[in-house]
């Protein structure tokens, strides 16, 4: 998996099928065929440390289902290893019993935030009140589980791919019920039309 592997969370993440190996026998060799566990509807991230927790599921039966990416209490078994919690291009390849119910999650999850339905149209704002844009895209570095924001300044520059990027973890804070980012005056900020996606982060 290379290390550069961006995903697009709104348009390339959502909606990934989730699957499951099921190992058989055949003429003597194992194979594996894959059991469909659900699809990813959204991804939950820490807005201001940058990270991802885990990926909101919808399975078959129309359940939501949770799949934790960190480790929130040394020795949980309910987060996945890289190796049993594998997103792929085309689908995220996970273990058996690995989803979880949301409501046991609230403490896990605490200080989460949805990435697609709270984030993006989230306000970026510093810490003297100047608004700089808003989030238009959130994208996540595959390997190191990390979030990137896209900050567009108008609406009408976002389907052309305007703005900056944003390292994840250059917030201080996140207003939910303001849908803002607090970001400091300092902030390095990196124009990137056209260029290839890469985190910046606050400048010290």
């Amino acid at each position: 998996m290379s290390e550069s592997r961006t995903l697009n969370v709104t348009n390339e993440l959502v909606g990934m099928r989730v699957l499951m190996p099921k190992p058989f026998r055949e003429l003597g060799k194992v194979s594996n065929t894959y059991k469909r566990l659900g699809e990813v509807t959204d991804a939950i991230v820490h807005p201001t440390e940058g990270r991802l927790l885990g990926l909101a599921v919808r399975t078959p039966e129309g359940n939501e289902r949770m799949l934790l990416a960190v480790c929130p209490h040394e020795g949980d078994e309910r987060v996945l290893n890289e190796h049993d919690f594998r997103i792929g291009a085309e689908s995220v390849i996970t273990i058996e019993n690995a989803l979880c119910d949301p409501k046991d999650l609230d403490a896990t999850l605490a200080g989460g935030a949805y990435a697609c339905s709270e984030l993006v149209g989230a306000k970026v704002v510093t810490d003297e009140g100047r608004l700089l844009g808003s989030v238009s895209e959130v994208h996540l570095l595959v390997q190191d589980r990390k979030v990137v924001y896209r900050v567009t300044e108008s609406k009408w520059k976002r389907p052309f791919g305007g703005g900056f990027l944003m390292a994840g973890n250059a917030p201080r804070s996140y207003s939910r019920a303001g849908m803002r980012l607090i970001v400091p005056c300092d902030t390095e900020m990196t124009m990137t039309s056209g260029r290839p996606l890469r985190s910046v982060a606050p400048t010290n």
